[in-house]
C-alpha cells in the first residue's frame, strides 16, 4: 500500500533508463515498498509479476522509465490479461507519454521522495488509444522491436514473413526514423556514453543530422530520400461519436482512399498523443482543423519536407510554445485505418524503437485502449495535504491485514 492510503501499488523500473540512474532508483525504492512490488524489468518479465497481482483490487501501476518501457508494460498487460491504470515516472530521453499526462519532462528531485507516490493515488484514470501494426509482403524481415511478434503467413503471401506489433505514441517513416536508428545503434554499442537525458538529446541531434543530408559526412553516404515515389498511402477516414470515448475504434469508417503525398516529403509521422520530440506538438492547434485526441479511435498523419522544417517545428514549438503556423508539421490526414506500401527499404520507428523495413506493406488499425493516469495538479495536491486524514487510511508503520 502507498503510505497513508489503502491504494495497492506495483512498481516497474527499467534499470537501464534515466541516464544510468535506474539502478539508484531501484535501491531507493526498495525502502518504500516490499520487494515483491518492485520489479526490475531488465531482470524479471513484467507479465510474470502482473499475473501474480492480477487478483488485487484497485491496483495501480507505476512505470519508471521512458516511453519504450511504458509500451513494454502495456504489452505485458495484454499478455497477462489485465488492464491496470498506469502512471509514469519519466526517465527516458523524450518522455512524450509522461508529458502528455502531466507527469513531467524528466526525472527530478521531487521524485526522490516517498511523498511523490501520493500523486499516483490522486491521479485520474483515462483511456488511451493503442494502434496495431501489421508488417507483411516483405521477402525477409530484419530484427524488430520487442513489442512485435511473428505470425503465420497470410493466405496468398506464400512463405513471406508477417509480424504484428503495437504502439501508443507515434510511428515515423523516413528521415526522423533514420536519425533515431543512428542514435539507437550508437547507444547499443556504447551505453556508458549516454549518461543523462540532456546529453542524450544532444547526441540524438548530432548523430541524426548526417542522415538528413543537412550535415553530410564523408563516412556517411546516406541521406534522407524523398518519400513520394517510394511510399504509397491509403486511409480509411473515421469519426468518433461526439463527447464519447472510443471503445473499439472510430464509430464510422469510410472506404479506402488513396492520399497523394506532397513532393519533396522526407518524413511521415502517425501521431496519437499531443507530444513528440520531447514536447513539441505535431498536429498543433487551429480552428480550421479537427482537434487531436488520444482517445477517439482516430490517428493523425503529418509530414515534413527537410531537416530545417523539422528543426523549426521543434524549436519554435518548445521554446516559444507556439502551436500554429510554422510550429506544427504539415497536416496530411486523420484516419481510423491506414495502409502504407513501401517500394524500397526505409527506416521506420514506433515509440522511438527503430529498424530498417524492407519493401512491403504496413497496415495500422485501432488495437484497443489502455488505462492511463492523469497526474493531479499542484493545487489539488495542496488541497489534499490540508485535509484531515480519515480513520480508514493506512498510517505509517501500520501493516495491512
Amino acid at each position: 500500500m502507498i503510505e497513508g492510503t489503502r491504494t495497492p501499488l506495483l512498481i516497474f523500473v527499467n534499470s537501464r533508463s534515466g541516464g544510468q540512474q535506474g539502478k539508484k532508483l531501484l535501491k531507493m525504492m526498495s525502502s518504500w515498498v516490499g520487494k515483491e512490488q518492485l520489479i526490475d524489468v531488465s531482470v524479471t518479465k513484467p507479465e510474470d509479476a502482473l499475473r501474480r497481482f492480477a487478483g488485487v483490487q484497485d491496483l495501480r501501476v507505476l512505470v519508471c522509465g521512458g516511453d519504450g518501457t511504458c509500451g513494454w508494460i502495456m504489452t505485458a498487460m495484454d499478455r497477462a490479461g489485465c488492464k491496470f491504470p498506469m502512471a509514469t515516472m519519466p526517465m527516458g530521453t523524450g518522455n512524450d507519454l509522461a508529458r502528455s499526462f502531466g507527469w513531467g519532462h524528466g526525472f527530478g528531485g521531487a521524485m526522490k521522495s516517498r511523498k511523490w507516490l501520493q500523486r499516483v493515488v490522486e491521479a485520474r484514470p483515462v483511456g488511451l488509444d493503442r494502434w496495431g501494426v501489421r508488417l507483411y509482403g516483405a521477402e525477409t524481415q530484419v530484427q524488430l522491436p520487442p513489442t512485435f511478434v511473428a505470425k503465420p503467413a497470410a493466405s496468398g503471401d506464400g512463405k513471406k514473413p508477417e509480424h504484428v506489433g503495437v504502439f501508443q505514441n507515434y510511428m515515423g517513416i523516413g528521415m526522423e526514423a533514420a536519425g533515431i536508428h543512428a542514435f539507437h545503434t550508437a547507444r547499443e554499442a556504447n551505453p556508458a556514453r549516454f549518461s543523462n537525458r540532456i546529453k542524450n538529446q544532444a547526441l540524438m541531434v548530432g548523430l541524426g543530422l548526417p542522415r538528413t543530408g543537412l550535415l553530410p559526412l564523408p563516412c556517411c553516404g546516406c541521406h534522407a530520400p524523398q518519400l513520394a515515389p517510394r511510399v504509397k498511402l491509403w486511409v480509411r477516414r473515421g469519426k468518433a461519436a461526439p463527447g464519447a470515448p472510443a471503445t473499439g475504434g472510430a464509430t464510422a469508417v469510410a472506404a479506402w482512399e488513396a492520399v497523394e503525398l506532397p513532393r519533396h516529403l522526407k518524413g511521415i509521422l502517425l501521431v496519437n498523443i499531443p507530444s513528440h520530440a520531447a514536447g513539441a506538438s505535431p498536429w498543433g492547434a487551429s480552428r480550421s482543423a479537427v482537434p487531436q485526441s488520444y482517445a477517439d479511435g482516430v490517428i493523425e498523419v503529418v509530414g515534413f519536407y527537410n531537416a530545417m522544417h523539422a528543426i523549426a517545428y521543434g524549436s519554435l514549438n518548445k521554446a516559444m510554445h507556439v502551436h500554429r503556423g510554422p510550429a506544427r508539421l504539415m497536416r496530411i490526414a486523420q484516419a481510423a485505418e491506414l495502409r502504407l506500401e513501401l517500394t524500397e527499404p526505409l527506416h521506420v520507428q514506433i515509440d522511438g524503437e527503430p529498424w530498417l523495413q524492407p519493401p512491403g506493406t504496413i497496415e495500422v488499425t485501432h488495437f484497443g485502449t489502455s488505462n492511463m493516469l492523469v497526474a493531479p495538479t499542484a493545487k489539488h495536491m495542496r488541497d489534499v495535504a490540508s485535509q484531515p486524514k480519515l480513520a480508514t487510511e493506512m498510517q505509517p508503520g501500520e501493516k495491512f491485514a
